[in-house]
């Protein structure tokens, strides 16, 4: 039986010393969640979760047809997320962080869908007007929502 040739270009990307396997586990279990934005939650978080990420998906579809709003939600969006789902860096038994009261998230979910359905709308130049203006005060409840957030001050709380 003859020694298969291995490269050694294919030596230096994979080592086969076992501290390699075991930084590449550790890696894999800690630093790609970071890398991906993705922070391990709690269930009481999940409806959060998904608020936040559908103003994401809407901020994205601005970005063409109104930029400017798209900037403004997508900003607020990244601040409430940092806050509600990370706690600002805070934890609290290990990942867990409070979850914003039912309430909060409802209202939160609420402007979510407003935005995706006036971001809808921007295309129609009958409703143009008035999905603009409805963008615009999502935008700054948002962003006022953030700056309480940061404070540690929301709704019910």
């Amino acid at each position: 039986m003859s020694a298969r040739y291995v490269p050694s270009a294919v030596k230096r990307v994979l080592p086969s010393e076992p501290k390699f396997a075991l930084w590449l586990f550790c890696f894999v279990l800690t630093g790609l969640p970071a890398l991906c934005g993705q922070v391990p939650q709690t269930p009481d978080l999940v409806p959060t979760a998904a608020a936040l990420d559908t103003l994401r998906n809407c901020g994205s579809t601005l970005s063409t047809g109104a930029p400017d709003l798209s900037i403004k939600i997508l900003n607020s969006q990244r601040a409430l997320s940092e806050g509600l789902l990370t706690g600002w860096g805070q934890t609290r038994d290990g990942w867990n962080v409070e979850p914003p009261p039912e309430e909060y998230v409802k209202q939160l979910s609420l402007e979510a869908e407003g935005c995706v359905a006036a971001a809808n709308q921007l295309t129609d130049p009958a409703k143009q007007k008035a999905a603009t203006e409805t963008l615009t005060v999502i935008s700054e409840d948002l962003r006022m929502k953030a700056a309480d957030c940061r404070a540690g001050e929301w709704e019910g709380r």
